[in-house]
Parts: C-alpha cells; sequence; structure tokens
C-alpha cells in the first residue's frame, strides 16, 4: 500500500498514522455516525479540505458546477460514472459543454505523450472514494478499472463524492469493513487534504506534487 510517487506528502497516511491517537496510547473510542462526520469534516477543514453537504445528488451536482465554474478550462479528467455513482452529474457536465478526459494511459510511448499532453489541460478531477477516516480527515482512494490513478493528482482540483454510510472513525475500522482492499486494488491511497510540502527552505507551498485544491462533497 503506497502512494503515486507524483504525491509522496500528500499520500502518506498509514494505519496507525494519526498522532492523536498515539499520544492517547490507544484505538479511537467508536463514534456515532453524527460525531463520525462531525470529525471527518473538522479534520478534513483542518487539513486544508473543503467540505460540501451532505448533499443529496442533485445538490451533489449543483455544487461540483459551481466548483467547475471556477476554474480555466472545460477540459474534466473523471472516473467512470458508475464508480462514481452520483446520479445526472454526467449528463449535467456534457449538458454544460465539459469535456470528459479519457485517463487511462496507453502503453505505446507516442500516443502515452499524446495524451499525457490533453490531460495536462484538465482544470479538475472528479472521483468517488472508497471511505473517509474521520479521524484524521482522510480520504481512501484505490485505483483500478474505470478509477484512474491521474484523474486525483494531475488536475490542480481534486473533487471527491463520499456517501456519508462509508465514514469510519479511523483506519483501523475501515480495514476492519475492507480486509482484502489492498489486494483488491491497483493501488490504494490516503489522501488526507491538498498536496502540501515543506522540502524547499521548508516553506509550505501547495500544488507542487498533486492538487492545490480538495473538495469532497459528502452524499446522504
Amino acid at each position: 500500500m503506497t502512494g503515486h510517487p507524483m504525491a509522496p506528502e500528500r499520500h502518506e497516511a498509514g494505519p496507525g498514522s494519526s498522532p492523536r491517537r498515539r499520544e492517547a496510547g490507544g484505538p479511537t473510542p467508536d463514534l456515532d455516525p453524527a460525531s463520525t462526520l462531525a470529525s471527518f469534516a473538522r479534520e478534513l477543514t483542518a487539513a486544508g479540505g473543503i467540505v460540501h453537504g451532505p448533499a443529496s445528488s442533485d445538490e451533489a451536482v449543483a455544487a461540483a458546477l459551481r466548483i467547475l465554474g471556477e476554474a480555466s478550462s472545460k477540459r474534466v479528467m473523471a472516473w467512470a460514472e458508475d464508480q462514481i455513482a452520483v446520479r445526472g452529474l454526467g449528463e449535467a457536465l456534457r449538458r454544460e459543454g465539459y469535456m470528459i478526459g479519457e485517463a487511462e494511459l496507453p502503453r505505446e510511448p507516442e500516443p502515452r505523450r499524446v495524451l499525457l499532453r490533453a490531460l495536462g489541460e484538465a482544470a479538475v478531477g472528479l472521483t468517488g472514494a472508497d471511505g473517509g477516516v474521520a479521524d484524521t480527515g482522510s480520504l481512501a482512494l484505490s485505483s483500478g478499472p474505470g478509477r484512474p490513478r491521474l484523474a486525483w493528482l494531475l488536475p490542480p482540483v481534486h473533487v471527491a463524492f463520499l456517501s456519508v454510510t462509508a465514514l469510519y472513525p479511523d483506519m483501523a475500522s475501515f480495514f476492519s469493513r475492507h480486509p482484502q482492499k489492498p489486494l483488491g486494488s491497483a493501488n490504494l491511497v490516503f489522501v488526507t487534504g491538498p498536496s502540501c510540502t515543506g522540502d524547499i527552505e521548508l516553506i509550505l507551498t501547495r500544488g507542487v506534487h498533486g492538487p492545490k485544491q480538495l473538495h469532497v462533497v459528502l452524499l446522504r
């Protein structure tokens, strides 16, 4: 379970890595759904992410269009529609004139270069998520067919749609519910906020290894 080399700072969260849990010296207590939701939103906001909702499908589509409206391009990179599972999202994007780019890279060098140049014009990446970890505000993202990693790594803005039923108190709870997830995915990472690094003169900089903005649209 490793992050993509393009975004090490953004994807380094691992089991038991939460400072809050280490200081407490024990596991995070079970939380009720409302407390889990509040904790996730609080921690994600503290990490620099932006939380929307909980929202209905129509409200989630409206939120996505607002975010896209602030972007500089009509080109979008996205997971397959059935992997995001927000009713009406694809139809709304096409109606508003957004071009949804194919993010599955071919193996042949020249077609790969051509596609990467085109994908570089995408201002926003749209994905679903496998879960949310409340005690760190992290998103669990796995790649595979219809779920390209580039959609959450390459565009400067990442919008992830996450059901509130997929929120877990901590990482141990996530893996307890999904014990086979690391084995059944091409890549599994935990994203905590937008891309950040302090490697350059110890100055915190966003967007060096990945998106500058992370929006999470919670679905009720």
